[in-house]
């Protein structure tokens, strides 16, 4: 692919990711929802013009989405993990070895996680309470469902790599 070809198809990627997290801003469901769909975006980047043009991307993408996205909580989770993640799952999957791929995934899971916590409850000023069940404060819960969570989208998003790879790749060429 010539670098004219690589460079529109990557403003093409970051500007469709803006837009879905825009959407945050009229489907309140979003929250979660729409930064994953908008990271899942990465994919076709990395694949067609290499990991160098998926961080050019990301960066574009989470500075836009910083600025123009109407949820905040939304952009923040773009930007701490589900932009990014699709760009280094396929540097640890094509660097670091099978048995230790989870291991590393999970962690940078975790650390992107807690972080989100601390600067939503600090900077964004979401409540405690939205963090708290029946009584009982519970963001270790949260995060323990969302380990659980992860590896569920960890294992989607393979699934969508290879149904690009082979279903989607030559009906889009």
């Amino acid at each position: 692919m010539k670098k004219t070809m690589k460079i529109t198809l990557s403003g093409m990627i970051c500007a469709l990711s803006v837009v879905i997290m825009l959407l945050t801003g009229i489907i309140t469901i979003g929250t979660y929802a729409m930064p994953a769909i908008a990271g899942t975006l990465a994919i076709i980047i990395v694949i067609e013009c290499g990991v160098k043009y998926g961080i050019g991307v990301y960066v574009s993408s989470a500075i836009l989405t910083f600025l123009l996205a109407p949820d905040k909580e939304a952009a923040l989770y773009y930007i701490m993990f589900f932009g990014y993640y699709p760009i280094v799952k396929a540097v640890i999957e094509s660097k670091v070895k099978y048995k230790l791929q989870r291991i590393f995934k999970i962690l940078i899971f975790n650390i992107s996680m807690i972080i989100s916590f601390f600067i939503s409850i600090m900077v964004l000023s979401v409540p405690k309470e939205s963090f708290t069940v029946f009584g009982f404060y519970v963001p270790w819960l949260f995060l323990a469902v969302g380990n659980i969570v992860f590896i569920l989208f960890d294992r989607s998003l393979t699934g969508i790599i290879l149904m690009y790879l082979y279903k989607w790749r030559k009906k889009l060429k």
